[in-house]
């Protein structure tokens, strides 16, 4: 069967409002300041860090950054609060990535360890 140009549009611009309203505001822009904090870092999916936005009660954006050693023994954890809103969760979430990026080599010097005992299948005592 032929279409005419018309109704290829047509499908076109039904299919994209079909998506987009699939879409939730709020975890879009969770996970744009999440991947603003991880690629400032450019680090590869190997690396013991982890990156969470959250909208809290009071409707502002908590970032929390979770950094651990290789050998998974040491652990460090610290979050920062902004806005929630677009431009700021990114500044929010490449300014937390440039901190942490200056100062991972004194992570393992500096900071005061959370020790973890881990049981053969890998998981937490």
């Amino acid at each position: 069967m032929r279409y005419t140009m018309g109704i290829d549009i047509s499908l076109i611009v039904n299919q994209a409002n079909c998506i987009a309203s699939l879409n939730h505001h709020y975890t879009q822009l969770a996970v744009v300041c999440e991947r603003a904090f991880l690629e400032t870092l450019d680090w590869s999916c190997c690396t013991p860090i982890a990156g969470y936005a959250h909208r809290d009660t009071d409707g502002n954006c908590v970032l929390r950054r979770l950094i651990n050693s290789s050998d998974r023994k040491r652990a460090l954890e610290t979050s920062i609060k902004g806005l929630y809103a677009l431009d700021d969760m990114v500044a929010m979430g490449k300014d937390l990535g440039r901190v942490t990026f200056k100062s991972w080599p004194r992570f393992l010097q500096l900071v005061t360890f959370i020790q973890f005992t881990f049981t053969e299948s890998g998981g937490i005592i």
